[in-house]
C-alpha cells in the first residue's frame, strides 16, 4: 500500500482551506443589483425619512402672515461685544420621534417616517391647505448620513450637518 507523506497531507489540507475560503464577486453582499456601475445606480437614490432624522420644514406662501404660524421662530446666535456671531447657531428643526411622527405648530402630530421627502412635502401641503391658500413646503434633512465602506482609514457612518 502506498503511504502519503505527512508534509503532502498538510499542504493539501492548507490548499483546500485556502481555496474554499474565497468568495466570488457575485456572492458579496455590497453593491448587488447595481447594473455593473455602482455610481450610476446610486445617483437616483431617494432617501426615506426615518426615526431620528432631523428636519428643517419651512412654509412659504402668497400671504406671509398666513403661513407664519407654521414656521418655527428664526434662529438667533450669541452676539459678542463686537457684534459678531460666536460659533454656529443651532438650526431649528423637527426630530422624527420613535413612533415616526413630528409635532408641528397648528397641525399637531403628523406621521412622516417611511415617506420620501417629496411625498412628505405633498402631504404637508395638502394638510396646510385646510388653513391657508397655496402653501409651499420645503423640507431639508439636517442630519443626512453617509456610510463609508471599503479599505479606507475610517470606515463607518457619518452625519453630514448641511
Amino acid at each position: 500500500m502506498f503511504k502519503i507523506p505527512t508534509v503532502i497531507k498538510i499542504f493539501s489540507i492548507a490548499c483546500l482551506v485556502q481555496l474554499s475560503s474565497c468568495k466570488t464577486r457575485e456572492k458579496m453582499v455590497y453593491f448587488q443589483n447595481s447594473g455593473g456601475d455602482s455610481l450610476s445606480a446610486q445617483s437616483n437614490f431617494t432617501p426615506i425619512l426615518q426615526v431620528d432624522d432631523y428636519l428643517l420644514i419651512k412654509v412659504t406662501g402668497i400671504d406671509p402672515e398666513a403661513v407664519a404660524p407654521f414656521n418655527l421662530p428664526p434662529e438667533t446666535g450669541q452676539m459678542t461685544q463686537n457684534g459678531y456671531m460666536q460659533g454656529n447657531a443651532a438650526r431649528n428643526g423637527y426630530l422624527i420621534n420613535a413612533d415616526g411622527t413630528i409635532s408641528l405648530p397648528v397641525i399637531g402630530v403628523f406621521p412622516i417616517a417611511g415617506l420620501s421627502r417629496k411625498e412628505a412635502t405633498e402631504q404637508l401641503q395638502k394638510k396646510m391647505e385646510e388653513y391657508t391658500n397655496e402653501p409651499i413646503v420645503h423640507i431639508q434633512i439636517l442630519n443626512y448620513k453617509v456610510t463609508v465602506l471599503g479599505d479606507v482609514r475610517a470606515p463607518g457612518t457619518y452625519t453630514i450637518p448641511n
